[in-house]
């Protein structure tokens, strides 16, 4: 409730529902139940949190000492984008998929090493579905944001680094930075007169 109320998430029930299920089946049916049977032709804006949490229900029906598949939270992703992307995009839907990432990943062809093998969740299926790749990185020391100079007195905030891994209409591999004021609430989260000022300094 806390992080909703800082989003600033508008949660009328006309808007808003959350499905509470970790079976990758059910989730998928219940999507394609609300895409296809959709008389009202309403466009649906999906959130999957997230891809590695799914679990397929054969997995779910076993044993702790049984094995699991290998690479199963790839291949979920892969089969949901297969069977998904292409009714999503014609009929107006938006969704995004929060997942892990493994490793960096590469679609530059000139970059050493197999640019066509990515250890992000989905595998080659994320590059060719997705219209969007964005990366959120980590956070270090230096992207605090405190009352102090050299990251000293209270800690106020942070910068978010996102890199763009596939876009179509920026160029791949730019980092955008922008600052977040911590106990901020509705939705004020992103520190918009921070970045006004910084723009007016420089």
């Amino acid at each position: 409730p806390d992080m909703i109320e800082r989003s600033g998430v508008d949660t009328n029930e006309n808007k808003w529902f959350v499905f509470k299920c970790n079976v990758y089946e059910t989730v998928i049916d219940f999507m394609r139940q609300m895409v296809k049977d959709n008389p009202s032709d309403t466009r649906y804006m999906f959130i999957i949190d997230c891809m590695d949490a799914l679990v397929p229900r054969g997995d779910l029906e076993k044993g702790a000492d049984e094995a699991l598949k290998v690479a199963g939270g790839s291949l979920l992703s892969s089969d949901f984008l297969r069977r998904m992307a292409l009714g999503l995009a014609t009929r107006g839907h938006i969704c995004y998929m929060i997942s892990q990432v493994r490793a960096t990943v590469k679609i530059n062809p000139y970059e050493k090493g197999d640019p066509k093998v990515t250890n992000a969740s989905g595998g080659n299926a994320i590059l060719h579905y997705s219209d969007w790749i964005l990366e959120f990185q980590p956070r270090w020391n230096k992207d605090l944001i405190t009352t102090g100079p050299k990251g000293k007195e209270e800690q106020v905030g942070h910068w978010c680094k996102i890199i763009f891994r596939k876009t179509s209409n920026e160029k791949t591999g730019v980092e955008v930075r922008y600052p977040i004021k911590y106990r901020a609430q509705s939705g004020q989260s992103i520190w918009v007169q921070k970045e006004v000022a910084d723009m007016m300094i420089a």
